[in-house]
C-alpha cells in the first residue's frame, strides 16, 4: 500500500509540473503576443522550398539584410494609439504614434503612423491574412513580406544606396513648355484622354504584371505593399477624392521581352503598345498597369516620358519597375504610379505648373522629400505629397509650384474612369476629419456599384479596434465626438448591397478639447443636495433624483440651449432651447421626464459666449 501511494504521489507531482509548465508557456505566449514583432531563430535555408524561393526572389541582386519574423496580434500590440518596436541590431526601442487605424479583424487591417518626432512612416497591413509593411528609419528602411505559415520576411536596406538611379525620369532631355490645366467639360470632369464617366466607380484599379522570373507570391507581396504605400501618401496628404485610393485589380504573369533596356521610359511606351498587356488590362478592368521585371534597366522605375506625354493618359497608363538592384520595390512602384496621375519631380519644367514635388527642411538638420521627389536628392523620404497647406515643425511641405496633393485631387476621378468598372461594391464615409468634443457632426455613406437597395450599419470606437453596437442604419449618421484620451474618434460603416456584396469602410476624426469657444472640461459629479443662492456655473443637486438646476449668467442677450447626453456622447434630449435676456438665470433640467436608467449623464449648457459640460449622477426617485 505504501508503494502504491508513493507511485501515485510521484505521478501527481509530475502532472502538477506539466500543468505549471503549460501555464508558464501560456503566460509567456500571452506576454509575447503584446509585442508586435517576434524574431525567429530559424535560418532561411531551413524554410520549405517554396518559401525559400520567395525569400530568394525578395533578396537576390540586392544589397539587403533579411530576418525571419512573425507579426503578432496588432490589436494587442497597440497601446494608447502607439506601437513600440525594437529593430534588429538596435538596443533602443522606437515609439510610433499612430494616425491611421483601419481595422476590420486580425486578417484585414491597415495601421500607420510616424516615428516619434519625425516624418518617417511606419505601416503594417494584412489583406486576408497576407501581412506586409514598411518601417522607415533615418539610415535604413525595413520592408515586410509574407511567407504564409512560416511568418514574414523583414528586409533591411540602406537608404543612401537605395536612392541611386531611382527613377528613369531623372535623365531629362530638355525643358519643354509648361502644360496648361485642362478645362473641365460640361459634365464637371476633366477631359482626360478618353477617360470614361460611369455611374459605377470603384477605387483606381491597378494591375500588376510580372515576368516569368518572378514568382506569383513575390509579385503579390510587392503589389499589396505598393498599394498600401500609395494609399498612405494619399491619406497623409488629405487628397480630396477618397475614391482616388488605389485597389488591387490583380496579379498575373506576362511573357514580355524588353525592347529598350537603355531607356526604361521608352520601354514603358513599348509595354503600353504590347497586345498581351493591353488584353490583360481589359480583362482585369485596370486603370493603371505596373510591370515588375527581373531585367536590368537604366533606372529602377519609369513611365512613358512626361516630357512628351501629358499624364494622366489612358493609352500610356503603364509603368515598369525592375527588381534588379532594387531593394525598395514597393516605394519605387508608388513613386511611378504617382507619375501616372500627373505628379512630377521637384526639378523639372514640364507638366502643370503646380505638379512638382518638394524638398523641405526639418529639425536637427534633417531634410525631407515628398514621395515624387527625385531620389538623387539626399533627404529622408516622407510618404506624402507636396502640399503648401501642410507644415512640419514650421517647415512648409509645398508651395505654388509644388502641390502634388492638388494634382491627385484634380485627376484621380479621371484616372478612375480609364477603364469600365467591374460591378464591385465600393463605399467610403464622407465627413469631417476634425471636430470639437461633444459637438454633433453628420457623416454620409457614399456607395457605388453592387445593386441597390443598400443596407447600412454604423458603429463608433475610441481606439479603432473595439466597436460598440450598431447606432445607425441609414445613409446619414449623426454622432457626437468623444475620445478616451488619445483625441481620436473612429467610425465604421458596413454596407450590404441587394446582390449580397458587403463592404466596410472606416473614418477617423481628430477630436479637439481646446476649442476657445468651449470653457473648461467635463465637470465631475459632486454629491450636493443643498439649495443654493445663485452661483453662476453650477449644477445641483448632484446626484439628481428628478430634476437638476443650472445657474448661468449672460453678459448679453442670446440663444441658450441645454442638452442631455449619455456618457458616451449620444444625444438624449434638448429640454431647453430659447432666447434669454442679459442677466442671471436658473434653469430646470428635468431628467425624470425621459425615463432614464440610473447612471452618469452629461449636461451640456451652451450660451452665446461659452459652452460648459457637467457630469451628473442620476438616481430616479422610488415611491
Amino acid at each position: 500500500m505504501k508503494k502504491c501511494s508513493t507511485f501515485l504521489l510521484t505521478r501527481l507531482l509530475a502532472l502538477a509540473a506539466i500543468i505549471a509548465s503549460s501555464l508558464l508557456n501560456e503566460a509567456a505566449a500571452q506576454d509575447l503576443s503584446s509585442e508586435l514583432i517576434s524574431y525567429s531563430s530559424k535560418l532561411l535555408e531551413q524554410l520549405p522550398a517554396k518559401h525559400r524561393q520567395t525569400a530568394s526572389e525578395l533578396t537576390e541582386d540586392k544589397n539587403v539584410t533579411s530576418y525571419l519574423i512573425r507579426i503578432n496580434s496588432i490589436k494587442n500590440a497597440v497601446r494608447d494609439n502607439t506601437i513600440t518596436l525594437t529593430l534588429p541590431g538596435s538596443e533602443e526601442a522606437i515609439r510610433v504614434a499612430l494616425d491611421r487605424i483601419e481595422y476590420h479583424d486580425e486578417k484585414n487591417y491597415i495601421v500607420a503612423g510616424k516615428v516619434e518626432n519625425t516624418l518617417l512612416t511606419v505601416l503594417f497591413s494584412s489583406h486576408e491574412g497576407r501581412k506586409g509593411g514598411l518601417i522607415q528609419g533615418f539610415e535604413s528602411t525595413y520592408e515586410i513580406f509574407d511567407l504564409a505559415e512560416e511568418g514574414q520576411l523583414l528586409v533591411k536596406s540602406n537608404n543612401a544606396e537605395s536612392s541611386e538611379n531611382f527613377c528613369g525620369l531623372e535623365q531629362t532631355s530638355g525643358n519643354p513648355p509648361l502644360l496648361s490645366e485642362q478645362i473641365p467639360n460640361n459634365t464637371g470632369r476633366k477631359s482626360l484622354a478618353n477617360a470614361r464617366v460611369d455611374a459605377c466607380t470603384s477605387n483606381i484599379r491597378v494591375l500588376f504584371l510580372h515576368d516569368t522570373f518572378i514568382g506569383s507570391s513575390t509579385a503579390t507581396s510587392y503589389a499589396y505593399n505598393s498599394i498600401d504605400i500609395l494609399n498612405q501618401a494619399i491619406s497623409a496628404s488629405s487628397v480630396n477624392n477618397s475614391l482616388g485610393y488605389a485597389q488591387l485589380a490583380g496579379v498575373t504573369s506576362i511573357n514580355y521581352t524588353p525592347s529598350n533596356q537603355s531607356d526604361i521610359r521608352a520601354d514603358a511606351v513599348n509595354l503600353s503598345n504590347n497586345s498581351t498587356a493591353q488584353s490583360l488590362r481589359d480583362t482585369y478592368k485596370a486603370d493603371l498597369v505596373v510591370l515588375i521585371s527581373h531585367e536590368y534597366y537604366n533606372g529602377l522605375g519609369g513611365v512613358p516620358n512626361p516630357e512628351d506625354i501629358a499624364h494622366p493618359h489612358n493609352g500610356r497608363a503603364y509603368a515598369i519597375v525592375t527588381t534588379v538592384g532594387n531593394s525598395t520595390v514597393p516605394l519605387v512602384v508608388a513613386h511611378e504610379l504617382s507619375h501616372l496621375y500627373g505628379c512630377n519631380h521637384e526639378d523639372v519644367a514640364y507638366g502643370l505648373y503646380y505638379s512638382k514635388a518638394k524638398v523641405f527642411g526639418g529639425p536637427n538638420n534633417n531634410t525631407y522629400k515628398t514621395l515624387v521627389a527625385s531620389a538623387s536628392t539626399n533627404s529622408n523620404l516622407a510618404i506624402a505629397y507636396s502640399n503648401p497647406n501642410k507644415t512640419y515643425n514650421g517647415y512648409v511641405m509645398g508651395d505654388a509650384t509644388s502641390n502634388n496633393t492638388q494634382v491627385m485631387s484634380t485627376y484621380a476621378g479621371g484616372v478612375k474612369n480609364f477603364r469600365p468598372e467591374p460591378n464591385v461594391l465600393s463605399t467610403y464615409i464622407d465627413g469631417t476629419y476634425s471636430g470639437i468634443a461633444y459637438h454633433m457632426y453628420t457623416f454620409e455613406a457614399i456607395t457605388s456599384c453592387g445593386s441597390d437597395p443598400y443596407s447600412y450599419q454604423w458603429q463608433v470606437s475610441t481606439d479603432g479596434f473595439n466597436y460598440g453596437s450598431v447606432l445607425g442604419t441609414g445613409e446619414f449618421f449623426n454622432t457626437h465626438l468623444y475620445h478616451n484620451g488619445n483625441h481620436w474618434h473612429y467610425i465604421k460603416l458596413t454596407v450590404t448591397s441587394a446582390d449580397n456584396q458587403t463592404k466596410q469602410s472606416t473614418h477617423q476624426v481628430w477630436v479637439d478639447d481646446n476649442n476657445p469657444y468651449r470653457v473648461g472640461v467635463v465637470e465631475n459629479a459632486v454629491v450636493d443636495n443643498t439649495e443654493k443662492e445663485f452661483q453662476e456655473g453650477t449644477l445641483y443637486p448632484n446626484p439628481v433624483s428628478s430634476f437638476a438646476k443650472v445657474d448661468l449668467e449672460l453678459t448679453e442677450a442670446g440663444n441658450v440651449s441645454i442638452d442631455i447626453y449619455g456618457i458616451a456622447g449620444t444625444l438624449i434630449a434638448r429640454p431647453i432651447s430659447q432666447k434669454m435676456e442679459r442677466g442671471q438665470h436658473r434653469q430646470i433640467v428635468p431628467l425624470d421626464k425621459y425615463a432614464l436608467p440610473d447612471g452618469e449623464y452629461l449636461i451640456r449648457v451652451q450660451t452665446p459666449n461659452k459652452v460648459k459640460t457637467y457630469k451628473a449622477v442620476y438616481r430616479h426617485e422610488t415611491h
